[in-house]
């Protein structure tokens, strides 16, 4: 990276060589009842076949993590259930870049339609950011959560192998 460049930000599966460092990213304390934690999240990937779970990186360095999966109801919906940005790299707009990139992925799969996130109604950081990219709030799962969701504009054909990468704003 040059002086003064913003970093490479870049969605990475999931590998015998990354899982311990998504696994040790954090939230602060008073937002664990917002979001499972990565560990918790892992596991549950391994058993669950249709969720993906990404490494949110900058530079090659886990700075935070994505958990989604398509709609067993609806298989052009994708559901975001999981996104966290380690507390000690908050700031740096990591969070955004990796929400667009995911959500430009998407875009490119002419089979999705629509990406749906859900949150915790407390959660005021992540709505802002879901509300500052275009999603609506239609309404809450049985959980209490909120639901949101974003139309997918222009679906292109998308190469799932391309790599995903781009620098913050």
């Amino acid at each position: 990276m040059k002086p003064g460049q913003p970093p490479l930000i870049t969605l990475v599966e999931i590998s015998a060589d990354n899982w311990e460092a998504v696994a040790s990213l954090e939230v602060t304390e008073s937002e664990r009842a917002f979001v499972a934690s990565n560990l918790y999240s892992l596991a549950q990937s391994r058993f669950e076949p249709a969720a993906r779970p990404l490494a949110l990186c900058a530079d090659g360095t886990a700075v935070g993590f994505f958990m989604y999966e398509a709609d067993d109801t609806e298989p052009d919906a994708i559901m975001i259930y999981r996104f966290m940005v380690d507390h000690k790299q908050r700031g740096r707009g990591y969070g955004r870049a990796g929400l667009a990139l995911l959500l430009a992925g998407f875009e490119q799969d002419p089979r999705i339609r629509v990406v749906r996130v859900c949150l915790v109604p407390e959660n005021n950081s992540a709505r802002q950011l879901y509300d500052s990219l275009g999603f609506v709030e239609i309404g809450r799962d049985a959980d209490g959560e909120i639901i949101a969701e974003r139309a997918v504009a222009s679906p292109r054909l998308w190469d799932p192998e391309a790599p995903r990468s781009g620098r913050p704003d």
